[in-house]
This record gives structure tokens, C-alpha cells and sequence, in this order.
């Protein structure tokens, strides 16, 4: 809308209001008749009734039960949570209030109202930071918790976990932050930034996430959905299951598979069999020991770069006005009808390489 559309606008807001002082009935008993002056009156109030802030610190610790095996609680995205596992009994907790108020006094009385209240529910302890009514209020809570619980985390805002047993994220949207835990990290995660490292297991959806996942020991399994991911120097497998996103593996130890649609998927390096299976989607794999791989897509370019090379046997067909494309080696593939084909080995032989392109080019070169 551009300014004179707001002018017009605005003046037909003044003749409206206007017109309903002349024509509104006399209130009713008990009743205050609507005017600009009460309305701008009240916004006035309004913004003059928090003009100042304070801040407490507020501390303490929390007992906890031996039969409690989990927390839970809420991230806001006022209060940046961190969340450090260690070798202890009970939770110590210490948080950085600060609140508004129509004056300071005020401002740090509400503040310091700011209470962390526990629910004890047998095997698990509920958490909440709640806050007076009175003026608005952010800053940081950190706990320290014992390092033998999983964590269950929902909400919006920022959120760093580590040294715990396992963590769930319970669609949490917001700026992750994930080290060192014991077993895995599952749930979910939706629009911010991932990072996870040094953990077990994961078994995540991604949700317009921008992940990055490093030295993870255990298996991964993803369901990710626009966005991107990045995962490097894993041990375990990569089970992934795309759906329109950048997904990266590099120097995987580990088999890896993935299935989807659109997109585009690169894989660097992969240590042991390597499975894909997706349709419209850019691939481009780039293999510098011997690995068996099957690698299926459609409709756009496949690519496969081989440093080394590697001992292989390559096996690559493409249909349906796709093409064969070889560089940097002697081999050149056969056309019939509308397939074209190649049938070769590099290095000396070695593990099948199949390579399957329909309505798009395959690409094959030598790295050094």
C-alpha cells in the first residue's frame, strides 16, 4: 500500500469516527460515552506505564526424587534456556530477570516475582519459569541437572542441551544448540538453526530446518522437509527420507540411504554401501574408496566424481531423452532407441556402481 492509499485510508477511519460521535446513542447509565480523547488518553497510558526496566538474578537448587528419569519443560522466546548435565543429586537453576515497570522499583518487584516452580509426577519433573502479570520480562535461565535424565523440551526460542543421557524436542521451533549426550536425540525441529555433535543416536523430522550434524556415534534417521542438512564425520548409518531439501553427507563411516523427491543430495566420501533412491532430485556423489552404490533419480543431472580412481565397475544407464556423459577417461557409452549405456571398470574392478537417470543427463569424471 503505498502513502497516498494510506491517507486515504486514514481519513476515512476520521470521518467514521467522527460521524459515530454525532449519531452513537447517549449511554446508558453507569456507561462512558466512546471518544478520541479517551482512546488517545489510553494509548498514552498505555505507553507510559512501562518506561522502566530492572534486573535480579534469581538462584536456588531443586530437589530431585531417585525415581525421576526425565524433565520436562517449555523454551520461550524471551528466556534463552541452557541446559548442563552433571554429576549431581539435585537441579541448580540461576536466572537473569529483567522486567519492565513504570518505574524501577516496580520493574525489579516484578522481576523478582519471576518464580521456577516444580512439579514432581513420579518418574518425571515438570519445570516452568512463570512471570507476574505486571510488565513484561526476558533473560536467561541456566540449569544444572543431573546428567543420568533425558530432557524433553517443547516450545519457541533458543535452546542449548549438554551432557546428558538423551534429549527429546517436542516440534520445537527456534535455535538449537546439541552436545555429548549419552544415547540419542530424538523428536523434532522446525525453522532455526540445528546444531548437533558428539552425541548416540539420532532420530529427528527437520521441518524447514538448517541442520548440521557432526561426529554423531550412532545411527541416524531423518525425515526432513525443505530446509537443509549437513551431516560429517558420522560412525553410524544415514537412514534419510527427503522431501524438496539440501541434504549433505561427507565422510560418512557408515551405509547410508536415502529416499525423496526434489531437491538435491550430495554425498562425499561415503565409507560403506551407499543406497539412493529419489525421484526429480540433483545428485552428485563423489566416491573415492571402493563402495558398492545404487543410485536411481529423475529428471535432473546425476552426477559421480571418482578421486583416485577407485577400483570399480560402473554400470549406468539413461532413459528417456537423458544422456551419458564421460570425462577424463577413455570409456564412452552406446545409444539405442532412446537408451543410452555404459559398461565399464575403472581402477581394475571392483564393486558395482549402478547408476539409473530418466529425462536427465548422467555425468561421470575422474578427480584427483
Amino acid at each position: 500500500m503505498g502513502k497516498r492509499e494510506l491517507i486515504i485510508a486514514a481519513a476515512f477511519v476520521v470521518v467514521a469516527v467522527v460521524a459515530y460521535q454525532f449519531t452513537a446513542p447517549a449511554p446508558k447509565p453507569g456507561e462512558r460515552r466512546f471518544s478520541l480523547t479517551e482512546l488517545f488518553t489510553g494509548i498514552h497510558r498505555g505507553m507510559r506505564a512501562n518506561v522502566a526496566t530492572a534486573s535480579v538474578t534469581k538462584s536456588g537448587t531443586i530437589a530431585v526424587a531417585s525415581a525421576v528419569t526425565e524433565i520436562r519443560l517449555a523454551v520461550m522466546r524471551a528466556v534463552p534456556l541452557t541446559i548442563i548435565g552433571e554429576k549431581r543429586t539435585d537441579i541448580g537453576y540461576e536466572a537473569v530477570i529483567t522486567s519492565s515497570g513504570p518505574d524501577e522499583a516496580s520493574a525489579r518487584a516484578y522481576a523478582d516475582r519471576s518464580q521456577l516452580t516444580s512439579d514432581d509426577m513420579n518418574t518425571v519433573q515438570k519445570l516452568d519459569l512463570k512471570f507476574p502479570d505486571e510488565g513484561n520480562q526476558s533473560g536467561p535461565l541456566t540449569l544444572r541437572v543431573p546428567s543420568r535424565l533425558l530432557v524433553k523440551v517443547e516450545g519457541t526460542g533458543h535452546l542449548t542441551v549438554s551432557d546428558v543421557r538423551a534429549v527429546d524436542l517436542r516440534n520445537l521451533t527456534g535455535d538449537v544448540v546439541i552436545s555429548n549426550l549419552q544415547e540419542r536425540l530424538t523428536g523434532s525441529h522446525r525453522t532455526g538453526e540445528l546444531s548437533v555433535s558428539h552425541t548416540g543416536a539420532i532420530e529427528m523430522s527437520l521441518v524447514s530446518s538448517r541442520a548440521r550434524l557432526t561426529d554423531i556415534d550412532g545411527a541416524i534417521s531423518l525425515n526432513a522437509r525443505s530446509g537443509d542438512c549437513v551431516i560429517a564425520k558420522s560412525k553410524g548409518s544415514v537412514d534419510a527420507t527427503l522431501q524438496n531439501a539440501e541434504f549433505t553427507v561427507t565422510d560418512q563411516a557408515g551405509s547410508i540411504r536415502v529416499t525423496g523427491e526434489l531437491g538435491t543430495l550430495r554425498v562425499v566420501a561415503p565409507g560403506k554401501d551407499l543406497a539412493i533412491d529419489v525421484r526429480r532430485m540433483g545428485v552428485d556423489v563423489t566416491l573415492s574408496a571402493a563402495v558398492p552404490a545404487t543410485i536411481l533419480t529423475s529428471n535432473e543431472t546425476l552426477k559421480l566424481s571418482l578421486v583416485g580412481p577407485p577400483g570399480l565397475a560402473l554400470d549406468a544407464v539413461a532413459t528417456d531423452r537423458g544422456g551419458i556423459r564421460v570425462t577424463d577417461f577413455a570409456a564412452q557409452p552406446t545409444q539405442q532407441d532412446r537408451e543410452t549405456r555404459l559398461v565399464t571398470t575403472v581402477g581394475g574392478g571392483g564393486p558395482r556402481v549402478i547408476l539409473r537417470n530418466s529425462a536427465g543427463d548422467i555425468v561421470i569424471g575422474l578427480r584427483k
